[in-house]
């Protein structure tokens, strides 16, 4: 028996659920190569960074650090905006909130799609489930129909027909939550480097009362060098 004909034997949740498997073959892809790049894409230390400011000055690399479009290089950039001048009266807790806040910007960004994933992962084998209990209603009511000249494997028949969708449904739903689980993990990879490094740039970029720029570039580099 043919694909099509598959298809056909399994109802109108069959297509359904072909639409629900092409549909999360391109979120998984689309996600896989936003993952990818961000994995490829050069790590950020604050050593580095702060030589950077010591040669470039704070604005440039804070623009800089801006156009990149990892989270790390935005956490990078927000650390060292709410440890200008412009903001350094702020205290400690309203710079942390400040870097929260775009970390859990970051972390949206991130997580785009993967709750697309989830609900498809979680919603096929419940319509393979209906389509199966459909097609054993349309069965049965066939053999109430036939009376006693029902035929068994008539009923077999039909039977074997409904199955379709529940295996169909769990053969989308296992690589699904295979694949949510590993781009989950990649995330919380780059969330915890986010946290680490959002800390670790606050408290070399804290602002010094009274600084002017040209100190706070020197005492950047100054730390840099230690």
């Amino acid at each position: 028996m043919s694909l099509l004909q598959h298809l056909g034997n399994g109802g109108p949740v069959l297509f359904v659920l072909l639409f629900v498997s092409v549909f999360s073959l391109a979120l998984v892809i689309l996600k896989w190569m936003a993952l990818r790049e961000l994995r490829l894409k050069k790590d950020f230390s604050v050593k580095d960074i702060s030589t950077d400011v010591a040669k470039r000055g704070v604005r440039t690399v804070v623009d800089d650090l801006k156009k990149n479009p990892s989270p790390l290089a935005q956490i990078a950039a927000r650390a060292i905006e709410v440890s200008s001048l412009e903001v350094s009266q702020m205290s400690a807790k309203e710079r942390e909130r400040e870097l929260e806040l775009c970390g859990a910007e970051q972390l949206q960004r991130l997580e785009s799609g993967m709750g697309a994933i989830s609900i498809a992962a979680h919603l096929s084998p419940l319509l393979g489930l209906l389509g199966t209990v459909m097609g054993m209603i349309s069965a049965f009511q066939g053999l109430a129909s036939a009376g006693l000249r029902a035929d068994p494997s008539v009923l077999a028949g039909g039977i074997w027909e409904a199955l379709l969708t529940t295996a169909f449904g769990l053969i989308i739903a296992i690589p699904l939550l295979v694949v949510h689980h590993f781009f989950q993990s990649s995330i919380d990879r780059i969330v915890h480097r986010m946290e680490r490094l959002g800390v670790s740039m606050l408290r070399h970029f804290a602002p010094r009362t009274g600084e002017s720029e040209e100190e706070f570039v020197d005492s950047v580099l100054r730390s840099s060098l230690q």
